[in-house]
Formats: C-alpha cells, structure tokens, sequence
C-alpha cells in the first residue's frame, strides 16, 4: 500500500511570517504584497498564484477588492521541528 505524504508548505508559512513580521496583522492592499513578493524576486506571472494559495491555506483573507488581512498562524521560525519530521529529515 502506498502512503500519500502531504507537502508541508513551508515557504508559504515562511512568506506569511515576514509579511506579518512588516506589515503585522492588520489590512494590506494587495498591491503591497504583490511588491513585497517581488523584493524577493518571484516571477510577476506566479506572485497571484502564490497570494491565492496563501488565502486557501488561511493565512491572509480576502478583505474588499483590493486589501487582504494578514491572519494570526501558529508558525515560529524558532520550533521547525515538526517540518523537518514531516519531509523526513529528522
């Protein structure tokens, strides 16, 4: 029988935490993320795919047209203990 193991996500949980590390969480507009994500160099062409997976997986909402809400997650940058556990390295 074949395990199906689920990819952690862990570089969306990464670029939640330092846009919430500069914006904190509050309102945003998307344009802001979208220059953020660019700061770090990602392709224009996937930087609304990146914001749209990062909303299905809870991290930032929707708010009006035009604004996103950088929502609270219990990621710490300090404990990866469990996404090292999780890929198999540990």
């Amino acid at each position: 029988m074949n395990k199906t193991k689920v990819i952690p996500c862990i570089i969306y949980f990464y670029i939640h935490h330092k846009l919430s590390e500069k914006y904190g969480e509050e309102k945003v507009s998307v344009k802001k993320i979208k220059s953020f994500l660019f700061e770090w160099r990602f392709l224009r062409s996937i930087r609304p795919i990146i914001i749209k997976e990062m909303e299905m997986l809870g991290l930032i909402e929707l708010s009006g047209r035009r604004n996103m809400i950088i929502k609270k997650s219990n990621f710490r940058i300090e404990d990866l203990r469990r996404y090292y556990e999780e890929v198999g390295i540990y």
